[in-house]
């Protein structure tokens, strides 16, 4: 589909796809998971959420079937409601020990932000009390640096260019719980220092095309489950600041348990 300068695209998947672990698997707690290497071009992309850890992973296979160069995680990597980070820590272990999981990892980089089941609980956000130690967990699970910024900001959210400058990719990844206050007309779900980034970040001129991944979705008027739309004013502000984008920006959310593509005309 082609994509106007000024249009945003948006596609909610229940999904998954490939990852990059090194074969000897060192674990969590190490922040030594080697990645794949990154495209000078990039081609092809794999995403998703929902990840129900306990399930059959028959999905692996047929990403890596794909040849994907790359991976995101869109949210709900595991879900662990109402647990301590070391419960966590081993339900992001055994997504790390999955044979098909590892069959592909090694083929793909891997971006990764989380949602409310990989956070906390369910729609949770700003006041979940250990937050500092479950982001310590997710940024050990994806294989983050260990000088990596995001260890030691407030949230995960990142940017990241791909590829060389002509064909460049830049990937804005969002943290939609870290700062997500109560739903409401006013209420803001990602923080001060958050939008600040976001409009830099957005305005930024190279890459050929923007893609920003948020955990929840986006563009949908849709309020009965944890949306942008709970957040109008915000939801407002998001279309502008999106708006200032040089170059076209297309939008991936995960959340639903569904797939969906939707368009919207933001100037």
């Amino acid at each position: 589909m082609r994509i106007n300068r000024r249009q945003a695209c948006v596609s909610s998947l229940m999904a998954f796809s490939s990852l990059a672990i090194s074969s000897a698997l060192p674990g969590l707690g190490c922040g030594l998971i080697q990645k794949a290497a990154e495209p000078d071009i990039l081609s092809s992309l794999a995403f998703g959420s929902c990840n129900k850890q306990e399930m059959l992973t028959k999905h692996w296979p047929i990403i890596k079937d794909k040849n994907a160069q790359g991976w995101l995680w869109m949210g709900d990597a595991i879900y662990a409601d109402g647990t301590f980070p070391k419960v966590r820590e081993r339900e992001y272990q055994r997504v790390l020990e999955d044979k098909g999981y590892q069959s592909l990892v090694t083929k793909s980089f891997i971006m990764g932000t989380w949602d409310d089941h990989d956070y906390a609980a369910n729609d949770s956000g700003v006041e979940y009390a250990e937050k500092i130690d479950t982001q310590k967990v997710f940024l050990d699970f994806i294989g983050e640096p260990l000088d990596s910024v995001r260890r030691t900001q407030l949230g995960i959210y990142t940017s990241k260019e791909i590829g060389k400058i002509e064909n460049q990719v830049q990937f804005i990844m969002l943290d939609m719980r870290y700062f997500k206050e109560k739903a409401g007309t006013s209420a803001d779900p990602m923080g001060a220092a958050q939008w600040g980034w976001l409009e830099a970040e957005v305005k930024k001129t190279g890459p050929a095309l923007k893609v920003l991944v948020s955990s929840i979705q986006c563009l949908t008027d849709f309020t009965g489950k944890d949306t942008w739309a709970c957040y109008p004013e915000a939801q407002a502000r998001l279309m502008t600041v999106l708006a200032s984008s040089p170059v076209p920006i297309i939008i991936l959310s995960g959340d639903r348990h569904l797939t969906e593509t939707a368009q919207r005309k933001i100037s």
